[in-house]
């Protein structure tokens, strides 16, 4: 596995909801319910983040269970802000109003994938002087561990599998600091992100230095 040198950007409120249902027949929702994220979390970063979920329901279409993930992990530490964006995403969801999910013309358990997408309102750092600007060329780390995720019993048991690939950002020492979702199924996102804060890379270099970078990593889950 190689690395790819990603620079990420650093990271207003714009909120949008997307439902994407996963069986058929499917639930379907016929009352969404915006999130109302705390101010001061949205305050702690900036640029566009999203809130994945595994929204389950019972024969009536009542949300009975969510599952969260998002906006990012912070690797080996509890993240209060994100904690309390979850909480309100979750919050919104178990609102939402789903029609009962049917198979052979009877009522049955159904669930569906929901997404919340968020903008952060942390104001932008200053210009970067180019007289401050490091020159020089890049060294990309190397991948030292790549452990493997474990396989959720709930996707396993409702059959979801695929590819799902996490972003993460590395330290100066290639140590994993926070995991993104950026493709693949929400039930899957939190055992492949803590796989991805588990992993580790050599260095990676710039102009001679160790530097922050991004670095994408995919695993393939697979129901036999």
């Amino acid at each position: 596995m190689y690395l790819r040198l990603l620079f990420v950007p650093t990271l207003l409120f714009l909120l949008t909801v997307t439902v994407c249902t996963q069986d058929s027949p499917v639930p379907t929702p016929v009352k969404e319910v915006s999130a109302i994220f705390p101010p001061e979390a949205l305050a702690t970063f900036r640029g566009k983040e999203r809130i994945d979920l595994f929204v389950e329901m019972d024969k009536k279409g009542e949300v009975k269970d969510v599952v969260a993930f998002g906006p990012w992990v912070t690797c080996g530490k509890n993240d209060d802000i994100v904690e309390a964006l979850q909480r309100a995403a979750i919050e919104a969801a178990k609102k939402t109003e789903f029609t009962p999910a049917t198979k052979d013309g009877k009522s049955v358990d159904g669930y569906a994938t929901m997404s919340y997408s968020l903008i952060g309102t942390q104001p932008a750092p200053p210009p970067i002087d180019p007289k401050d600007q490091r020159r020089g060329g890049v060294v990309n780390g190397q991948s030292l561990s790549k452990p493997t995720p474990k396989y959720p019993s709930k996707a396993k048991k409702l059959g979801i599998q695929g590819q799902v690939t996490i972003l993460v950002l590395l330290d100066e020492t290639g140590k994993p600091m926070t995991a993104r979702a950026k493709s693949g199924h929400p039930l899957l996102f939190p055992s492949a992100a803590q796989a991805a804060c588990e992993a580790r890379w050599t260095p990676t270099l710039f102009a001679g230095s160790p530097v922050k970078v991004g670095a994408p990593i995919t695993y393939n889950f697979s129901n036999p």
